[in-house]
């Protein structure tokens, strides 16, 4: 009987990421949750891309170039990853809204000696998105990781406030 190795392994070979499709979980909800989830779900959707855009504000104060950088991503219509709808990251915060399986939508946060942390927690306490978000358990290295995705996310995510 053959062991099941469910993580694959550099020795195994090249790791190629699937190719097939999966229906994201935003799309479901669109169809199957109640109205009053729907209504929900808008409001976060609406509001995370309001508190982006004053971070954008924010951040394009900021006198060094290397400060300014962003990564933003629309992943909703990414084939492979059912709950992942939007990734924004800078080198001090990061952002993510998702759609869980229950069709609810949920924002991901965290701060990495950030500036503007004081303004941007006012505004995910003062908003809908208080009850709908999750500071996530901080990164180790968190300059290390935003300096990879950097290197490795297409030019088209990538800018310079």
């Amino acid at each position: 009987m053959t062991e099941f190795n469910p993580i694959p392994t550099k020795k195994d070979g090249p790791i190629t990421p699937p190719t097939t499709s999966v229906y994201k979980h935003h799309q479901k909800a669109a169809k199957f949750a109640s109205p009053n989830q729907k209504r929900i779900n808008l409001a976060i959707h609406d509001t995370y891309h309001l508190l982006i855009e004053l971070v954008k504000e924010l951040y394009v104060t900021l006198p060094n170039e290397s400060d300014r950088i962003i990564v933003e991503m629309n992943r909703a219509e990414e084939p492979l990853n059912p709950i992942c709808m939007y990734t924004f990251l800078t080198p001090h915060f990061y952002f993510y809204l998702e759609c869980s399986i229950v069709y609810q939508y949920r924002v991901e946060y965290q701060f990495d000696s950030c500036l503007f942390e004081q303004e941007i927690m006012h505004r995910l306490k003062t908003t809908i998105l208080r009850d709908y978000s999750t500071e996530i358990m901080k990164m180790p290295d968190y300059p290390h990781f935003f300096a990879e995705v950097v290197k490795h996310q297409p030019e088209k995510f990538k800018r310079i406030l």
